[in-house]
């Protein structure tokens, strides 16, 4: 079913709201009022499309690997490095706005079930089996995935926590390089 313009911009405003509470703590100590507040909505529209504060960010997740396999597949016929390029200077300019704090998301669980849901993305699983060399057996192929997912995340999550110079592009790189070394 597809939502009218009215209900996009609506959730959006929420969704945008929570993100900029988000910079200042974490979702736990988050309320309803606080989140509708920002977002001049009132808290019976938020319980029209939303449960929870967790609920919203449950959606915020979902347009986030929406965002990442979107990209992903528009760079799949040129080069996969294009596509985590693109994903990178979208985080960069969301760097740039205000500080980044992973402590900030609920647990540690939340972190594990999302990078779980993430690196289990058709486009990631994909990209990976075909850029990985046919000279590694099946149960080795998907060590390296965690591998690569892992240590991919790893960096992408301490560059946004630092306030270090490197681009986006730099990062980007980075990531190819070790992936090439990896998997070739």
């Amino acid at each position: 079913m597809k939502e009218n313009q009215r209900v996009r911009i609506t959730k959006q405003m929420l969704k945008e709201a929570l993100m900029h509470i988000l910079l200042e703590k974490p979702i736990g100590k988050i309320t309803i009022y606080e989140i509708c507040q920002k977002a001049n909505i009132n808290r019976s529209t938020f319980y029209k499309y939303y449960g929870s504060q967790y609920d919203l960010l449950n959606e915020l997740e979902n347009d986030l690997f929406h965002q990442v396999e979107l990209r992903l597949s528009e760079s799949k016929t040129k080069d996969y490095k294009d596509g985590i390029l693109k994903l990178l200077e979208e985080i960069a300019v969301i760097k740039q706005m205000a500080p980044f704090h992973m402590e900030n998301f609920p647990d540690a669980n939340f972190e594990r079930e999302f990078t779980k849901k993430l690196f289990n993305l058709p486009i990631i699983n994909e990209l990976i089996t075909e850029n990985t060399s046919d000279d590694y057996a099946a149960w080795e192929k998907e060590y390296l995935k965690v591998f690569f997912c892992h240590g991919g995340y790893a960096i992408i999550r301490s560059w946004i926590e630092k306030n270090t110079e490197e681009s986006s592009q730099e990062i980007t790189d980075l990531i190819v390089k070790i992936g090439n070394a990896l998997f070739s």
